[in-house]
This record gives structure tokens, sequence and C-alpha cells, in this order.
């Protein structure tokens, strides 16, 4: 990633745990994305945003990658800063 910088979603939003309006969840659907897998993050992949939800106070993300299938609920994602 190099220079790229990247924030959080938690900074991105600036409120930790907050309740979201569906407006302010609409706002990620099909913006891409990171997540990180394993232990300390050192494969990270590419993702679009499909689905988002607020589920017991936890923000979740349903993302597909950019290359390859699938799709995963997940609660970790950082997205390249100018997508604010």
């Amino acid at each position: 990633m190099g220079s790229r910088q990247l924030l959080s979603v938690i900074a991105l939003l600036g409120r930790k745990g907050s309740i979201m309006t569906a407006h302010e969840m609409a706002y990620y659907i099909g913006k891409k994305g990171h997540i990180s897998l394993g232990e300390v993050g050192k494969i990270q992949v590419e993702v679009w945003v499909v689905d988002v939800k607020e589920s017991w106070g936890t923000l979740r993300f349903l993302v597909r990658p950019v290359a390859g299938f699938g799709r995963q609920w997940v609660e970790s994602i950082t997205f390249p800063k100018h997508a604010k």
C-alpha cells in the first residue's frame, strides 16, 4: 500500500458505538475497501461493499472480492482516505 493512506471505518465515522441511520449506511454500499486476513493482517483483499447492517450495536459489512467470488459479513474494513 505504501503511501496510500487508509482510514478504519471507526475513524471515518468519528463516532464509536453510535447507531447509524439507513441513509448513512447506504453511503458505503458500492464503495471499494480492503479487509485483512490472518492474525496480523499480512494478507489484504480488495472488496466491494454489497450491504451494511448494524447488529447488536456492531456495524457489519457484506463484502465480495473484487477478483474472485463469494460473500462474507465482516466487522473490520478500511477505506481509502478519499472515500469520505
